[in-house]
């Protein structure tokens, strides 16, 4: 079982072993992602990042990066707050791999969760 606390971007608690293979959620302001690594529609292997079993978008290999720029989180109005603090968590973990991800979330001060059975 893995436990991640991320308060402002700094770790404010961690227990138990991440496995990048296995799903795990990724909680922010109380909505939960559900991210699950397996074979997407394009038949390659994925992360398929769910919202109460609806899927928002399928992370492809090598770099698991969405397919927009960090600075365009802006353009899902409401949601931008929590598509950062996603992919801050992703970051995090070493999940999304592209460099310019993770150089835009190195000085952020995002927070969420993430637990992992």
């Amino acid at each position: 079982m893995y436990q991640l606390r991320v308060q402002d971007g700094q770790d404010q608690s961690e227990s138990g072993f991440f496995f990048r293979a296995r799903p795990f959620t990724v909680s922010v302001n109380g909505r939960d992602l559900s991210c699950v690594f397996r074979k997407g529609t394009s038949g390659k292997v994925i992360y398929a990042l769910e919202e109460a079993g609806t899927l928002l978008v399928e992370l492809v290999h090598p770099y698991y990066a969405p397919d927009f720029l960090p600075e365009e989180t802006s353009r899902f109005g409401d949601d931008a707050d929590f598509i950062r603090a996603v992919y801050a968590a992703l970051v995090r973990l070493g999940v999304t791999k592209e460099k310019v991800w993770v150089q835009f979330f190195q000085d952020k001060k995002e927070s969420f969760s993430v637990s992992q059975a």
